[in-house]
């Protein structure tokens, strides 16, 4: 099962289906035979910038597939980051590509959803600015 790309409107029943549809796909393995779990990994930014910083027990090494939600400490200025433990900082893009989020994609106490496609962390959120 492939998850499309999140909506980029901010229509709330498009919204919902995708969430739907994004449950539906943590139902299942991420990848048929791999080990990683589909389970959401969640941990609350300790940072005050760009780089957001979380800690995620059972995480040793980025590996594509990798699923994460974390608690936004501040709101992102553009281009930024995710460190999870210590491992180094990963860029966060969005559109599934290279594009860096515009500034305030993320606010400050909001819960991010990203997966890592093997380079950089892929942010799953529609764009929280109105």
């Amino acid at each position: 099962m492939n998850l499309r790309p999140p909506p980029t409107t901010n229509n709330l029943a498009e919204i919902r289906k995708w969430c739907e549809e994004l449950y539906r796909f943590l139902e299942y393995p991420v990848f048929p035979g791999d080990s990683i779990s589909p389970r959401l990994n969640y941990a609350v930014d300790s940072e005050a910038t760009d780089t957001y910083v979380i800690t995620l027990n059972g995480i040793t090494a980025y590996r594509s597939g990798l699923i994460i939600t974390f608690k936004a400490n501040t709101i992102n200025t553009g281009a930024c980051t995710i460190n999870i433990n210590s491992l180094g900082a990963k860029s966060l893009k969005i559109n599934g590509d290279t594009t860096d989020p515009a500034n305030g994609w993320i606010k400050a106490g909001s819960i991010v959803l990203a997966i890592y496609d093997g380079t950089n962390f892929q942010i799953l959120n529609p764009d929280m600015t109105p």
